[in-house]
């Protein structure tokens, strides 16, 4: 029975000739997606993946990209490539911001009734933004 000897061998990206999973031939030509630096990693080099297997790796990082934009969120992190935290827009209107603090979107309506009233609808995040939607609304509907 042979003895397995395990080494630990350093070598500088530079010194890659080769792409790190297929031994395709580098550098590559495209911007990497890794997954690392997606997530907050500080892994941020260009030079270990081919086109081919970015290419590959592309269509997965896109296939989970609404998934990490919810943790993302939550978490507050922008990764490596996010110039800042996503903000997300649930389907009734409701914006969720960062740390996943949902806020609904502002609105005000003005409708006449059967019976000839005015019905006013404000939809606010709190009494001074109602306010002020109020005020805004009723001026530019009464100038």
């Amino acid at each position: 029975m042979k003895d397995i000897i395990e080494m630990n061998v350093k070598i500088r990206v530079k010194e890659l000739s080769n792409c790190i999973y297929c031994n395709g031939k580098l550098p590559g030509t495209s911007k990497e997606h890794i997954f690392n630096s997606c997530w907050g990693g500080i892994h941020k080099t260009g030079q270990i993946i081919c086109d081919a297997c970015n290419s590959h790796f592309s269509a997965i990082d896109n296939s989970f990209n609404t998934f990490t934009k919810y943790i993302m969120n939550a978490w507050e992190f922008k990764g490596q490539r996010h110039k800042e935290v996503p903000t997300l827009k649930a389907t009734d209107g409701t914006i969720i911001e960062k740390g996943g603090k949902p806020k609904k979107v502002s609105k005000f309506e003005l409708s006449q009734q059967e019976d000839k009233s005015i019905r006013i609808s404000i939809n606010a995040n709190s009494k001074n933004e109602g306010r002020n939607l109020f005020l805004q609304s009723t001026r530019n509907n009464y100038r």
